[in-house]
């Protein structure tokens, strides 16, 4: 028998356990990109004279960033889902805590599926949130056409690496 009171009240606790990595998390994400393309286009911005040359630099610019040769965040990625996963689950390390937590009125599976979904949901909202003000910003500066296919099969390449990674650990 499950109790949904408890389900959801260890569902509140955790996020305000683990707030902190999402706060971070959503630093980190900004810093990546758009911190980083801002900074990349006033740098064009400032040696440029030609209107086509300066279009041209600009996407190019916009284009490795967000395409799938950015070092960076794949750094970033392996970190990110190690220190999520080791966040969610530490209770494993200690035979006391997992006693606890499996003398819960969650089953097993239902209690592991609920941290690795917020393991995930707190790599995913500052993911989407840093992708949607990259994207913004690409938009706004007349590039953002080319530039939603690369940034969809990121998303899916990053998610994806993410997931492994996240599991495995």
């Amino acid at each position: 028998m499950t109790s949904k009171n408890c389900f959801s009240k260890m569902i509140v606790r955790d996020l305000k356990e683990r707030g902190v990595w999402l706060i971070s998390s959503i630093i980190l994400f900004l810093l990546i990109y758009p911190v980083q393309i801002l900074m990349s286009l006033d740098a064009i911005a400032s040696y440029m004279k030609g209107e086509e040359e300066f279009y041209s630099k600009i996407t190019g610019q916009v284009s490795s960033l967000m395409s799938f040769g950015n070092e960076i965040m794949y750094v970033v990625i392996v970190i990110m889902a190690f220190l999520l996963a080791m966040s969610g689950f530490w209770y494993v390390y200690s035979g006391v805590k997992t006693d606890f937590y499996h003398s819960l009125p969650v089953t097993r599976s239902r209690f592991f599926w609920e941290k690795a979904i917020r393991g995930l949901v707190l790599y995913l909202v500052p993911y989407v949130i840093m992708e949607l003000i990259t994207m913004a910003i690409a938009v706004s500066k007349g590039h953002g056409s080319h530039l939603i296919t690369a940034a969809g099969k990121m998303f899916l390449e990053h998610l994806l690496m993410y997931l492994l990674l996240y599991f495995g650990a």
